[in-house]
């Protein structure tokens, strides 16, 4: 076995060795052939190429064989479907005729069982009406025993049930009095850490919500409704001197100046009435009055410009004049053929499409088509499509649908837009008296009397849902779009509507008939309610409105319109600084005085303020939505507007205790806002309306330096240096300054702590020196809208002149 087993090892390893061999001598055979294919690569290119080409061939071969058998099989297929349809159809044939056969024959089983059908239900309806009779019986005579054993017991379930609710009303009104008594004691118990909180240094942003019991101050007589009325009063200069009096003199300490306001500030009696709220139940009855007279003047005046311009020519053309024709002349018929109900669904789209069709004309249109679109009777027809809104009311829904009416709104704006003879003739022919009239209808049913009541039924909701309407928006937004224009031609004197009137000599008389006709429209929109009204929604925003833009565009729309009604009543901007000697006959001035300027600024501070907002600190404050960043700034330039309209009443009515310090925390916040995110025309409306409250008013000063540091007036010491360098931002931030530091050592302080008063000192100087920083140039006369821009911001317009020497001197002075 060994030596076998030495010779299978030994066979093996000589096998082994071979392979080795021929392994070898292949691997070196291999070699070779690497070594002779590395020679021959050009060959092997050329045989790839041609290998290639045939492959090519071959395919299309393949393609062409292929696509004559799909030919031919489609051929084949379909002679076969032709061959199968009529195969179909003649046995289709023949089954239809086998159905009726069936169908015959089936009529007359079904008329043999339903005649046995009817024997046999009458039978046995017979059998169940003698039945139904014997259990009647029997019925009656169980019921008769059942009322009276139910009678006897129900007699004594009542009594037992009368007992039991006896006790259970005892019970409840006695738990009611005791919640009843604890929230008022929970009440007390806020109002009164509120009033030793408020007494004290702390400068929180106090809440908007309004008490269900108002407060009253016994000392001062006044009444406190909020929060923030309360912070505003005892920081108040009246009760600071009330409690000067009382302690001689002397600073109270902590604990006195607490007790001291607790014991006077109590509910106020039931029969205590605002005299801001008497006064105001007067006005509106005087405008009551007044509201009659004046439809009917203007309604007059309305017919005699109608029949005086009845057969007047049109001097305009257009190339759109047929089209246009052609659509108002369908938009006229489908409201004649249209009765008083509801239209239907069908003939109301062809109106959506006629308005559609008319809004994409007049948007690619000229001055001149739109005066063509008036003269064809386009406004009379828009006109009748929006007097359905008289016959609207909460319960009954109208006759065409809300969306189509709102467009036709916006192709009237179309129409009046950038056109002046159109809002002239919207003007004088008393059209916009209606559109007055359509406007207060729709916000009466949208803001009813009892609104602020309903808002409150749930007072700790800040949250609060409000309505919206898009006839009011579109409305508004058409009004503001006509009085901008009028506001355009007041601007241009008439320059480009002479052509409108009947006699060219009466230029004069006409423009003057022309300011009597504007005032007559402000006077009959404040007369019925309008401004009121939107001071009614603005006062009940008392949280954000990040998550309702519907609710931010009428907001927008409100704003727009009563910015429009504040520039058309006035246009000046070098003599606001006067004491105005005219009696303002429109009623506008003394009713936004009497709305706290329609509640902007409580719209603001709920809107910005609220219990969710961010405290001043290291972090930033979150970015706000785009919507309510418009509202802002819309907000500002209407109570910048209402500046330029009277500045005394604006700067009295924003002075007064809880207005000066909602706008104090409001001018704060923002400033702090724009610091981390740049919103330039926000910060230049913010910078514009803080001058215009402080212009010569040392009380409005002291409120801008007040408050948590840094105050409002560090702030905008603290802006960045572009404001100090740059012109253009100089005249921005430069006459704010300067309304909030002359004559006022204390806020003069302030200023010298951040920055050097010889800036604003050399800043006047220039002006001083340049007449051009005083009035508009030539050139700046031909600008119009810009030069107007312009002079917005200049030093003139926001700061008298008669005080230019004065404050150069106060500055300059150490």
């Amino acid at each position: 076995m060994k030596a076998w087993k030495e010779e299978q090892q030994q066979q093996r390893r000589i096998s082994m060795e071979k392979k080795l061999r021929r392994a070898e001598e292949k691997r070196r055979m291999q070699l070779q052939r690497i070594v002779r294919k590395a020679h021959d690569e050009e060959e092997k290119v050329n045989e790839i190429a041609f290998i290639n080409t045939l492959e090519a061939q071959n395919k299309r071969h393949d393609i062409l064989s292929k696509k004559k058998d799909h030919e031919a099989r489609l051929q084949d297929i379909q002679e076969e479907r032709q061959r199968k349809l009529e195969e179909k159809a003649a046995k289709e044939a023949a089954a239809e005729e086998r159905r009726k056969a069936l169908e015959a024959k089936r009529q007359t089983r079904l008329l043999e069982m339903q005649e046995r059908r009817k024997l046999r239900d009458l039978k046995i309806e017979q059998q169940l009406q003698e039945k139904e009779k014997e259990r009647q019986e029997l019925a009656n005579q169980k019921a008769r025993d059942r009322e009276q054993r139910l009678s006897a017991l129900n007699a004594a379930q009542q009594a037992t049930l009368e007992e039991l609710q006896k006790k259970i009303q005892q019970k409840q009104e006695e738990s009611a009095r005791r919640h009843e008594e604890n929230i008022e004691l929970i009440r007390q118990k806020a109002f009164e850490l509120s009033v030793r909180h408020y007494s004290s240094n702390d400068d929180d942003v106090p809440r908007l919500v309004p008490y269900e019991t108002k407060k009253m101050c016994t000392v001062c007589n006044v009444l406190i409704v909020s929060e923030v009325y309360l912070l505003s009063h005892l920081r108040g200069k009246k009760h600071k001197e009330v409690i000067n009096l009382q302690h001689q003199g002397k600073d109270p300490s902590t604990e006195e100046l607490e007790s001291y306001n607790l014991k006077h500030i109590v509910d106020a009696p039931a029969d205590k009435l605002d005299p801001n709220i008497a006064l105001d139940k007067e006005r509106q009855k005087a405008l009551k009055k007044r509201c009659k007279k004046l439809r009917q003047r203007m309604t007059n005046r309305g017919l005699e410009y109608e029949a005086s311009s009845a057969n007047r020519p049109v001097s305009a053309n257009s190339i759109h004049k047929q089209k246009m024709q052609k659509i108002i002349k369908d938009i006229n018929k489908l409201i004649n053929n249209q009765g008083k109900g509801p239209w239907d669904t069908t003939i109301a789209s062809n109106l959506e499409r006629s308005l559609g069709e008319l809004e994409r004309l007049i948007g690619k249109c000229s001055t001149d088509d739109k005066i063509v679109c008036y003269s064809l009777g386009g406004i009379n027809a828009l006109m009748k499509i929006l007097s359905v809104i008289s016959n609207m009311t909460v319960s009954k829904n109208l006759v065409i649908p809300k969306k189509t009416i709102a467009r036709a709104a916006t192709v009237f704006g179309l129409i009046c837009s950038d056109c002046p003879e159109n809002c002239y003739s919207v003007l004088f022919s008393n059209k916009i008296g209606i559109l007055l009239d359509y406007l207060i209808h729709c916000l009466n049913l949208l803001i009813p009397d009892n609104y602020t009541q309903l808002l409150n039924s749930n007072p700790n909701s800040i949250n609060r849902a409000l309505p919206t309407d898009i006839l009011s928006s579109n409305l508004m937004q058409l009004l503001a779009v006509i009085i901008i224009t009028w506001f355009s031609c007041k601007q241009m004197s008439f320059a480009g509507i002479q052509n409108l009137f009947i006699d060219q000599n009466k230029i004069v008389s006409q423009n003057e008939e022309f300011q009597q006709r504007v005032h007559d429209v402000i006077s009959y929109a404040v007369s019925i309610g309008i401004v009121d009204k939107l001071s009614q929604y603005f006062n009940n925003v008392h949280g954000p409105i990040d998550s309702e833009p519907l609710v931010a565009d009428f907001l927008l729309q409100c704003m727009t319109f009563l910015s429009a009604l504040a520039k058309i009543y006035t246009n000046r901007y070098d003599n606001i600084f006067e004491i105005k000697k005219t009696e303002d006959t429109t009623q506008l001035v003394a009713t936004f005085r009497v709305t706290e300027l329609v509640g902007t600024v409580s719209l603001l501070y709920g809107m910005l303020l609220h219990s969710e907002a961010p405290s001043r600190g290291s972090a930033p404050p979150p970015e706000l939505p785009q919507h309510t960043v418009k509202i802002t700034i819309a907000s500002l330039c209407m109570l910048n507007h209402l500046a330029l309209m009277d500045l005394q009443m604006v700067q009295c009515v924003l002075g007064n205790e809880g207005l000066s310090l909602q706008l104090r925390h409001i001018a704060s916040y923002l400033l702090w806002y724009c610091s981390h995110w740049t919103i330039q025309e926000l910060l230049h409306e913010v910078i514009l309306l803080v001058g215009y409250f402080t212009v010569l008013n040392f009380d409005n000063q002291m409120v801008i330096q007040s408050g948590q540091r840094p105050t409002v007036l560090q702030q905008l010491c603290s802006l960045p240096f572009q404001y100090f360098s740059d012109p253009e931002l100089t005249d921005v931030l430069f006459p704010s300054l300067i309304a909030c530091c002359h004559n006022n050592p204390h806020n003069k302080a302030i200023l010298e702590q951040e920055m050097s008063p010889e800036l604003l000192s050399d800043y006047v100087e220039a002006h001083l020196l340049d007449l051009h920083g005083a009035r508009l140039s030539s050139s700046e006369k031909k600008e119009g809208g810009q030069a107007e821009e312009i002079l917005r911001w200049k030093l003139s317009s926001r700061f008298p002149k008669s005080h230019w020497t004065a404050a150069k001197r106060f500055f300059s002075a150490r």
